[in-house]
């Protein structure tokens, strides 16, 4: 027997005893019947989150795997006890409302639409923890989901809603789907964005362009720093200020960006520094300039390794090309090069001339050190041209640059 016609003959006895007018029946019985069954769905929400959530989450803390905590940590679990009431309201509605079968659709159709969503819904969290797992494996950073989960999320809601249209207007999928054409151009300037950032995030990962913890350099959007997240309609740069840059990620793949990955996974990071020297100041040696070169205590080393050879082509003053303070300067400064600690001896190094210009004379010096973050690479840098701009004089050599004020005020 329906459980709800019991309880409506009782409720009818009832009314009668009390004297209840009969037009006021049917709404206190409805009242009485909708309020049984929430209370009903109430309970049936209650045993689901206190029993068998309670048991999932103490069974999860016990195994040794990490994907069932990181289920219940996205409430998957408890997004799928969200079914237990609206399945409560739809099986119970037909029955109790047996005498108002249109009062029982309209519940019907409400539990049915909630049951879609709160199934799309569960879904969701199901992607977020598929997507903290795989954050989790040695593949994460080189190949990053995060556009894909994105984009599967788009389509569980977009099918949610049609599923929910479907049932709400009574009309068959293919009603709906077939009415899509028509929209086609609407949507793509919708979703024009989304179009763009799934092509976009495909062409970064497939060609492994880009990955998380990646130092980039983009100055259109004043990023330089280091990659930290990668979605489909974003790229997170975190500046080496710790200021955030967002990226789209079409922009990635539509214009120049500079990766230094390839830096990062060598065994050093080149530098090139250029030195501008007065041509008035380039001339030949002579005894003078080598005494000077033997009391400077700097340079001890140097002329104790080189020195043979620099007396050598000294004493050669008939050869057609003779040593010059620039020449002894540029072997000074391979010197360093060769010898100094911080500075990778596998990979090439070397000092030489630029183009001669209104400017002077330049001295390119390229060399690759062992230190690749940013303190260490520019303190070399720095300790470099500051050693040679000092020595310079030594050499009696004269380091080009324009007139200044304090220039003019000499003469």
């Amino acid at each position: 027997m329906n459980i709800f016609k019991l309880i409506e003959h009782f409720l009818l006895k009832g009314f009668f005893e009390i004297g209840l007018s009969p037009n006021y029946y049917e709404l206190v019985s409805v009242i009485i019947i909708m309020t049984i069954l929430i209370i009903v769905s109430w309970i049936a929400d209650f045993i689901t989150k206190n029993t068998i959530l309670t048991t999932i989450s103490i069974l999860s803390k016990k195994t040794e795997t990490v994907w069932d905590d990181i289920l219940v940590e996205k409430k998957v679990f408890h997004r799928a006890a969200r079914l237990a009431p609206a399945l409560t309201f739809f099986l119970a509605s037909p029955y109790a409302f047996y005498k108002y079968p249109d009062m029982a659709h309209i519940i019907q159709v409400i539990s049915k639409s909630m049951m879609v969503f709160i199934i799309a819904r569960v879904i969701d969290a199901f992607l977020n923890a598929s997507h903290t797992i795989y954050d989790l494996g040695p593949n994460a950073k080189q190949k990053p989901i995060k556009g894909y989960i994105q984009v599967v999320k788009i389509i569980v809601y977009f099918v949610c809603t049609i599923l929910v249209l479907s049932i709400v207007f009574n009309k068959s999928l293919v009603y709906f789907f077939s009415g899509l054409g028509a929209l086609a151009a609407v949507l793509l300037l919708v979703f024009k964005d989304t179009i763009l950032g799934l092509v976009a995030s495909v062409q970064l990962s497939s060609n492994n362009m880009i990955k998380i913890g990646d130092w980039i350099t983009f100055n259109k959007y004043n990023a330089d720093g280091n990659v930290v997240e990668i979605s489909l309609h974003t790229v997170k740069v975190q500046n080496f200020d710790k200021t955030i840059v967002t990226i789209p990620t079409y922009a990635l793949i539509s214009e120049a960006f500079q990766n230094w990955r390839g830096m990062e996974e060598s065994a050093g990071r080149r530098f090139k520094r250029l030195l501008l020297f007065d041509t008035r100041s380039v001339k030949f040696c002579d005894e003078s300039l080598i005494k000077k070169l033997n009391a400077e205590p700097v340079l001890s080393y140097f002329l104790k390794i080189h020195g043979e050879e620099i007396a050598l082509q000294f004493s050669k003053k008939d050869q057609l090309i003779q040593l010059t303070n620039m020449g002894i300067f540029r072997m000074y400064a391979e010197h360093i090069l060769h010898n100094h600690s911080q500075i990778n001896q596998d990979l090439s190094h070397f000092v030489k001339h630029g183009i001669l210009n209104e400017n002077g004379l330049s001295m390119e010096i390229t060399s690759f050190s062992r230190e690749k973050t940013s303190i260490p690479f520019e303190k070399l840098q720095s300790e470099l041209v500051e050693h040679l701009l000092a020595i310079a004089i030594t050499f009696e050599l004269t380091i080009f640059q324009k007139p200044s004020g304090h220039d003019m005020r000499a003469l």
